[in-house]
């Protein structure tokens, strides 16, 4: 999206005046109707009866009980309001009503658009000039419904996020290929276990995720070569070609520990401690082993001889 000139950031509200002010008319002219329907039709050279000219008079003082919520005021047209100082302003404070209700019977009955180019079904723009303005849209296009922004109306808008119809989420990109697909950095904090507080002593420095330093740039969870699975990579010691996973017991703990997927152990070693250690555990993938979407990789600990055995989930792939 390009800068907004401004015959169209008039024309958008002026679109709005002119909705409301038919809007108000139509309630007026409702109650009109409706008010002298009952009034005796005259015809040509009869007179006006009394009984006619007192309909006339209910009438129009039916009329004014029916438009006693309408104010109007240096050209102002208010709703609810004696004081209005906007055109087609509307003050509902003392009723629990909507002030305004669109309304429709069958799909897409019940519609409000609000359109200043080809695009945009919704555009909000400041007053602002220069750096200091502020453009928000939203619009359907080429199968997309994209969030749009530009904090500057010297520089272009551009999609910020965008949803597909298949549901796909891109931030930074319009093409997403999966539920959420990012373009750029995530600052997230490590994926660590979903804890129990009973059974074990577990802290939450348990399960350690690329803290190593010989290993600079470290990926969490990726896809493998192939992209039909997910491989986890972890650097508690990095080696070609080796997925390696860092956990670590509390202090005072000692026992059998086993690498589980899906509750089948892949990985088993005997771990030996007393009190006042800290057990540090590494299982390596020395083949090419790979997690798919939907495993559950837990860490079985045999705690003995001071606590039961437990089993800790680490991370839920979805």
């Amino acid at each position: 999206m390009s800068k907004t000139p401004s015959v169209i950031k008039n024309s958008f509200y002026s679109g709005i005046t002119f909705f409301m002010t038919v809007l108000i008319l139509s309630v007026g002219y409702a109650a009109l109707s409706g008010g002298l329907s009952t009034a005796d039709k005259v015809g040509s050279g009869s007179g006006l009866t009394a009984t006619s000219w007192n309909r006339i008079i209910d009438g129009v003082l039916d009329l004014d009980t029916r438009l006693s919520n309408l104010s109007f005021s240096g050209g102002n047209v208010g709703i609810g309001t004696i004081t209005p100082t906007i055109i087609n302003g509307t003050d509902w404070s003392a009723s629990t009503s909507k002030a305004l209700k669109i309304s429709g019977s069958g799909v897409g009955g019940a519609r409000m658009i609000i359109e200043d180019d080809s695009n945009a079904i919704l555009h909000l723009v400041n007053s602002g000039g220069g750096a200091n303005a502020k453009q928000y849209a939203i619009s359907s296009s080429n199968g997309l419904f994209n969030f749009w922004s530009c904090l500057d109306d010297t520089i272009s808008c551009s999609s910020k996020m965008a949803i597909t119809s298949s549901g796909n989420v891109g931030i930074g990109t319009t093409n997403p290929g999966a539920k959420l697909d990012v373009n750029g950095n995530i600052n997230s904090t490590p994926i660590l276990a979903r804890y129990s507080t009973s059974g074990y002593q577990l802290a939450n420095t348990d399960v350690i995720w690329n803290n190593e330093p010989v290993n600079t740039n470290p990926s969490y969870i990726q896809k493998n070569a192939s992209g039909t699975g997910i491989n986890i990579l972890v650097s508690g010691y990095y080696q070609v070609n080796t997925k390696v996973l860092q956990y670590n017991m509390c202090d005072g703990c000692r026992g059998d520990v086993s690498l589980n997927k899906n509750g089948v152990s892949i990985g088993f070693m005997l771990g030996f401690g007393g009190p006042g250690t800290q057990q540090y555990f590494f299982h390596s993938f020395t083949t090419s082993y790979y997690f798919n979407v939907g495993d559950v990789i837990t860490v079985n600990v045999t705690d003995y001889p001071i606590h039961p055995g437990t089993t800790l989930e680490i991370v839920k792939l979805n």
